[in-house]
C-alpha cells in the first residue's frame, strides 16, 4: 500500500483549464509590409467543459487604394463570442483544436481622400468625403489551435476566420471599403488570420 502511495503521488499532475489572457503578434508583423497598423488583445475564460467564453478588442488604421478609391479608416473594434475544443488534450485541457464564432462591431471614422466617377463621354469627375463616423457589425464562424511553448503556461492561439459583414452605416450612405478588425469588404466578405502568444492563469 505504501508503495502504491508512494506512485501515485510522483504521477504528473493534470494541469487545469485557465483563462487565457493573449497578445496579437500577426498585425504588428504585417505593420512592416503594409499600411495597416494597430493591435489586439484576447481573452478566453472557460465556463463548461470543452468550452470558453472568448473575445478581442483592439485598434487598427488601415488605408484602401485602387483606381478609384483611396479610403482611410482607423478606429477601435471588440469581437465576443466562444469556443468549443473538438480535440482536448486529456492532461492539459488547454491546448487542442476548436471551433467558434464571434460577433464583431467597430465604430471608426473614415476618410475618403479621392473617389473617381468615370464617364463615358465626358472627363473623369474626382472627388472626395470629409472624416465622419461610421459603423459596421459582422459575424466570423472561425476554426483555430492552441498549443504551448514547451512546459510553461505561455502559449500561441492562431485561427482562422470567415468574417460575414450584417450591417453597416454612415452620413453618406455608401458601403464601407475597410473596416477596422474586419478589413477590406469583398461584398461583404473577407478572410482574416489571428495569431496570439498569451499566458492560462489557473486558479
Amino acid at each position: 500500500m505504501l508503495l502504491l502511495a508512494q506512485q501515485d503521488s510522483i504521477q504528473p499532475q493534470s494541469k487545469k483549464q485557465g483563462v487565457f489572457l493573449g497578445v496579437d503578434i500577426f498585425n504588428p508583423v504585417l505593420s512592416v509590409f503594409t499600411e495597416k497598423k494597430g493591435g489586439e488583445v484576447s481573452i478566453s475564460v472557460p465556463f463548461k467543459q470543452k468550452w470558453t467564453i472568448a473575445g478581442e478588442i483592439g485598434y487598427e488604421s488601415n488605408t484602401f487604394e485602387n483606381a478609384i478609391w483611396n479610403v482611410d479608416a482607423s478606429g477601435l473594434y471588440a469581437r465576443a463570442g466562444a469556443n468549443w475544443f473538438v480535440s482536448q488534450d486529456i492532461n492539459n485541457p488547454n491546448m487542442g483544436y476548436y471551433f467558434g464564432g464571434r460577433i464583431g462591431f467597430s465604430p471608426f471614422n473614415q476618410t475618403v481622400n479621392l473617389f473617381t466617377i468615370q464617364g463615358v463621354d465626358m472627363p473623369n469627375v474626382n472627388g472626395n468625403l470629409e472624416k465622419h463616423a461610421a459603423y459596421a457589425l459582422w459575424l466570423e464562424p472561425l476554426m483555430g489551435a492552441r498549443v504551448p511553448l514547451w512546459k510553461t503556461n505561455f502559449y500561441v492561439d492562431a485561427s482562422a476566420r470567415l468574417r460575414i459583414l450584417l450591417w453597416n452605416n454612415n452620413e453618406y450612405g455608401m458601403s464601407p471599403l475597410i473596416i477596422p478588425g474586419f478589413g477590406i469588404n469583398n461584398n461583404g466578405l473577407n478572410f482574416g488570420l489571428n495569431w496570439s502568444i498569451g499566458y492560462v492563469f489557473t486558479f
